[in-house]
């Protein structure tokens, strides 16, 4: 039988966020805030992490599962938007 292992890192800068993941992270996947056009998530873990769904402009979609440090990346995230997509993401209760 054949081991495999899924790693996945995600890296969210003042600019993008950027994914790595796939076998051995060979898969890399950018976005740019001014691309988003709403987000969309789901809390796990007691609210610590969370399932996120990135609706870009173009009609595709970007999913980042278990997002630690989901109450510190959410906020940062929203404040980097434009403010007509910062008024079609979902809430932020703390």
């Amino acid at each position: 039988s054949v081991s495999r292992q899924f790693w996945v890192k995600y890296k969210i800068t003042s600019r993008r966020i950027a994914i790595d993941g796939g076998f051995q992270g060979k898969d890399h996947v950018e976005i740019v805030y001014r691309d988003i056009d709403s987000i969309k998530y789901i809390r796990r873990m007691g609210g610590s992490s969370a399932d996120m769904v990135f609706f870009l402009k173009d009609g595709a979609k970007l999913e980042m599962r278990s997002v630690p440090k989901f109450t510190e990346v959410y906020p940062y995230i929203l404040e980097r938007l434009p403010e007509d997509a910062k008024e079609r993401c979902q809430g932020f209760n703390a």
